[in-house]
């Protein structure tokens, strides 16, 4: 056991020791600059908003708010606003419907109307993962797209195919156009 006294040590067996330096009353510690990014209450600060960011992020989506996504097309981070899509979507397996079907959905109904065609609905069929069924207004056919392929691209293709079966009186069941530049008529 060490006692302290104007830089002379006692040490419990009655034998003293003294060192060049005295030994006074302890110091303060010097504040270390902070490397992790402050006090623990800034930190906690920062999660909570963080949250409330993303819960106002999310109770807007599920309103029907405008959401805003990055557009994968351009580069430099630009942003698109979407809002919900207006055609109904149906789902026949009850699976719910993903945001990512939404966007898709959001995209055709742009683009179509942009072609002056109007979506009537949209089914995702029971047991296909990446396919939905679009019916459009004023036509008894329906069509088979898929959300991997772009929106605008496949719009195109069937607006092709409805001029096509218009010139040649053909009525057809649905039209299949998930293959790009292709068109399978049933």
């Amino acid at each position: 056991m060490k006692h302290k006294k104007g830089g002379e040590s006692r040490l419990a067996l009655g034998v003293s020791v003294y060192s060049a330096k005295p030994v006074g009353p302890a110091e303060k510690p010097k504040k270390k600059k902070r490397l992790d990014g402050g006090p623990i209450w800034w930190k906690a600060i920062k999660i909570v908003l963080i949250f409330a960011v993303v819960g106002i992020a999310t109770y807007g989506a599920v309103r029907g708010l405008q959401i805003i996504v990055p557009d994968g097309d351009v580069e430099g981070g630009e942003t698109e606003v979407v809002s919900k899509p207006v055609a109904k979507i149906v789902d026949e397996g009850n699976g719910g419907i993903s945001s990512r079907v939404e966007l898709f959905v959001y995209r055709l109904e742009q683009e179509a109307g942009d072609l002056g065609i109007k979506l009537e609905k949209v089914v995702l069929p029971l047991g296909k993962v990446r396919e939905v069924y679009v019916y459009l207004q004023g036509r008894e056919e329906y069509y088979k797209m898929v959300v991997d392929r772009s929106p605008a691209v496949m719009i195109e293709d069937a607006n092709r195919v409805m001029r096509y079966l218009e010139g040649q009186g053909i009525k057809a069941e649905y039209v299949d156009v998930r293959v790009e530049g292709r068109a399978f008529i049933k």
